[in-house]
């Protein structure tokens, strides 16, 4: 355990710095966050709170779904994503599945921090649908 966390011996791209916890990456937290903003604001139609910084959280998740889109064939050499660790390791060199362009956003892991085994973890992607369509009410 360091001071940034108990994983970060954790070897991932993007490197692991002290201000990340995890790092496992799930779809499912980043719309969460979505979620959340548009939970908050339908119960209380109080958008104070979405600010500028707000506003560039938001750009880095739609940012990181378009970075999760590209096939596997489109990364290369230099995926945007890989990670190891001695329990739970991503195959494939620590990127996961290959997976072909869809239009769905890859993610590593499901809700329960297990690894998927396909590329796309659908529930979580039909999750994001919904809730990038309720932000446009909450923008």
């Amino acid at each position: 355990k360091g001071p940034g966390g108990p994983h970060q011996g954790d070897r991932r791209r993007p490197k692991m710095t002290k201000h990340l916890y995890e790092g496992k990456y799930e779809l499912d937290t980043l719309v969460s966050f979505l979620h959340l903003s548009n939970e908050y604001y339908g119960a209380t139609e109080d958008r104070e709170c979405f600010d500028e910084g707000w506003l560039k959280a938001i750009e880095a998740v739609l940012q990181t779904v378009q970075v999760q889109q590209r096939s596997t064939g489109d990364e290369g050499v230099s995926p945007a994503y890989q990670f190891w660790r001695s329990e739970g390791d991503l195959s494939y060199n620590g990127t996961g599945n290959p997976g072909r362009r869809t239009r769905m956003a890859k993610s590593g892991f499901r809700p329960s921090d297990d690894p998927c085994q396909h590329p796309f973890h659908v529930p979580s992607n039909m999750w994001l649908q919904k809730e990038l369509r309720d932000l446009n009410g909450t923008l």
